[in-house]
């Protein structure tokens, strides 16, 4: 294949081995060895190498063990007899999609620098308390409540916490912030095509949008007693009703 240089192994330890002294863009495993287990030697590769892409041969695409090795970190697999057309594409596919997870994961550290707690002015010990509670919880996905008088900050917090939390959780973890007076309005809300008339296509409204990441609601308190509780229901249950569903 065009600009692509192979090597290969005679064994399972051989090919353990091989990855101790040279780095790999792609690799592809033979599921069924004669002389070792592919599981061991697809998690060997991962432990050396986790940023290489793996991806297997195999006689039979529904075997448990074919599972069993999706699970444990390969990226792909094909089945035999190969298409060299087809295993082509699969693996620039691979090294692509890997570049693009190193590219992301590179900016989520670089914003989680950019907008990490150490840039909060704030040396008391009510301050490094709140950090180190807010640091705690970004790790998990609960849904968080920050309660304070206006103008102390806490959109300020919200962001360095969502910046901690697109890292530490596996998605992007957008931030959004509209204001709470239009959070719920028609035009923030998703809809779907046979609820409006005049609608051409479906509407992804601002939850939506947010796919799993962050949303800020500021000045909770002042919101509508009704949107309050429809919010209350989403938070909850984690889910929601298009508009016309």
């Amino acid at each position: 294949m065009d600009g692509l240089h192979s090597s290969e192994t005679a064994s399972a330890a051989e090919a353990i081995t091989f990855f101790d002294d040279a780095t790999t863009a792609a690799v592809l495993l033979d599921v069924n060895l004669s002389n070792g287990s592919s599981l061991e030697v697809l998690r060997d590769i991962k432990r050396r190498q986790p940023d290489s892409v793996v991806i297997l041969l195999t006689n039979c695409v529904l075997s448990d063990d074919l599972s069993a090795e999706l699970q444990s970190g390969a990226n792909d697999f094909i089945g035999k007899p190969i298409n060299l057309s087809e295993l082509e594409v699969r693996i620039r596919h691979g090294i692509q999609m890997q570049n693009l997870r190193k590219e992301v994961n590179s900016m989520r550290s670089i914003r989680a620098t950019e907008f990490g707690f150490d840039q909060i002015i704030g040396h008391s010990t009510a301050m490094q308390e709140m950090m180190r509670l807010a640091h705690k919880v970004a790790e998990s996905e609960v849904s968080t409540c920050f309660c304070k008088e206006s103008l102390y900050g806490k959109d300020c917090v919200a962001k360095r916490f969502t910046a901690l939390r697109s890292v530490e959780i596996f998605h992007s973890s957008p931030l959004i912030a509209p204001h709470y007076r239009r959070t719920l309005s028609s035009r923030n809300c998703s809809a779907t095509r046979k609820g409006h008339s005049r609608m051409q296509k479906s509407k992804r409204g601002l939850l939506e949008q947010n796919g799993g990441g962050t949303i800020y609601l500021d000045e909770i308190s002042e919101m509508d007693i009704n949107l309050q509780a429809k919010l209350l229901r989403v938070l909850e249950e984690g889910s929601f009703r298009r508009v016309g569903d």
